[in-house]
């Protein structure tokens, strides 16, 4: 969850009005939950396979993937091999590319 503080301005003639500004709750992972559930339904993936195609489609590699999600390598590598399988894929790239042209997943972000 994000917590972001709005400044409030100008004359707001509402509820808000009298308020200098107002604290804003944003659940970042509720957005990532509906993606995986529809990636789940569209390809018939398993919770695993549809948080290791997400993360994938976001440009982590699958040995951070293996590390974080606490599973070797190898089974991390069975577990692509089933989403390719299972999206009519055959490269990461292109399972990427899939996932962003259907809206799935946001594009990783570049830092300058």
């Amino acid at each position: 969850m994000i917590l972001r503080i709005q400044r409030l301005g100008g004359n707001l003639p509402d509820f808000f009005s009298h308020s200098v500004g107002a604290c804003l709750i944003e659940d970042i992972g509720r957005e990532q939950r509906q993606n995986q559930e529809q990636l789940r339904q569209l390809f018939g993936l398993t919770a695993t396979e549809a948080i290791i195609a997400t993360m994938i489609s976001q440009g982590v590699t699958l040995q951070r993937i293996a590390q974080d999600r606490a599973i070797s390598y190898e089974t991390a590598r069975t577990h692509l091999r089933n989403i390719f399988s299972k999206t009519n894929t055959r490269r990461q790239a292109e399972l990427a590319a899939l996932l962003t042209r259907l809206n799935l997943v946001d594009l990783p972000q570049c830092v300058p």
